[in-house]
């Protein structure tokens, strides 16, 4: 990671105003963006036209292919937060078990009941986490793929809460066009874990109009890197570093950077169709840092 002064001289102002160009609908993917609709920064619409001084992976690519990178998703950091958290809270829901047989010993029938459905509520939740960070894939990858120009993904399904039987969940892959994609920052208001404060937080989103065959209505909303804190300024610059490589043959990865380290998880599996048109599997841990070694410094 560079500690270059530059790394907040961000190339396009804050746009903070009505989305520009596409038309939101009443859909599952409008309901993946952030609750407010208006983008904080717009990437302008020609890709030759750089967004930042500098171009970095911030620590968000997770797999070099010969013809391809591969960036994880902010949800990946999500799910092992909620893990966590509910590893932590499991001493709460033993004290509601614990409380169902206490008031059932001292008669207190109404509080051993609410103990009772806040146990079985509180189990379930935390089964629920635990098995969203464990059970599901390590990340979900957002491949970009420069010699066919397109991005292929994998959107972010979660655990069913209610079929609790459920342990697997299989990524259903998509496609679209790098050419016609759009980027946009988005920023909103966010609690602090435990929820004691709130603070700004800022995403950066891939977007793709086409639904019911009107090019500015929007189809598909896909968040990559990571989640920004009080800051987009060094999410450009993720997405300077993904311009560079598919628009100037840029480097796979900056110099001197390193994939982030997948989570827990299940392994990721590529479909055979997306390793054939990656050029083959993802290149060795070795490979990579050679490529790093080798690329030009900003």
């Amino acid at each position: 990671m560079t500690k270059d002064k530059r790394t907040y001289d961000v190339l396009i102002d804050v746009w903070n105003k009505a989305e520009p160009y596409f038309k939101f609908v009443l859909s599952r993917v409008v309901k993946s963006l952030p609750a407010t609709r208006d983008p904080w920064r717009v990437a302008p619409v020609d890709k030759k036209q750089k967004v930042h001084v500098l171009a970095g992976s911030r620590e968000s690519e997770i797999a070099v292919f010969p013809n391809a990178i591969a960036i994880g998703s902010p949800a990946s950091g999500g799910m092992a937060e909620g893990g966590k958290l509910a590893l932590i809270s499991a001493p709460v829901s033993l004290a509601f078990f614990i409380g169902i047989i206490f008031f059932a010993i001292y008669g207190g029938y109404f509080l051993s009941c609410f103990s009772f459905f806040a146990f079985v509520f509180s189990a379930m939740t935390i089964a629920w986490a635990v098995k969203g960070w464990i059970c599901s894939p390590s990340e979900w990858p957002v491949i970009f793929n420069r010699k066919d120009r397109t991005v292929t993904w994998a959107p972010v399904i979660r655990f069913p809460y209610w079929k609790f039987w459920v342990m697997e969940i299989k990524p259903q892959w998509r496609t679209a066009s790098w050419d016609d994609v759009r980027a946009r920052s988005y920023k909103y208001m966010q609690s602090t874990t435990g929820g004691y404060g709130f603070h700004d937080s800022y995403s950066l989103f891939l977007l793709w109009g086409g639904a019911e065959g009107d090019p500015r209505s929007l189809d598909q909303a896909v968040s990559i890197g990571y989640q920004g804190y009080f800051e987009d300024e060094l999410l450009w610059m993720l997405w300077e570093h993904i311009r560079r490589y598919m628009e100037e043959e840029g480097p796979a990865i900056p110099h001197g950077e390193t994939l982030r380290p997948l989570g827990k998880g299940r392994p990721i599996v590529y479909p055979p169709e997306v390793i054939e048109a990656c050029g083959g599997p993802p290149l060795s841990i070795q490979e990579v840092e050679e490529i790093a070694a080798t690329a030009p410094l900003d």
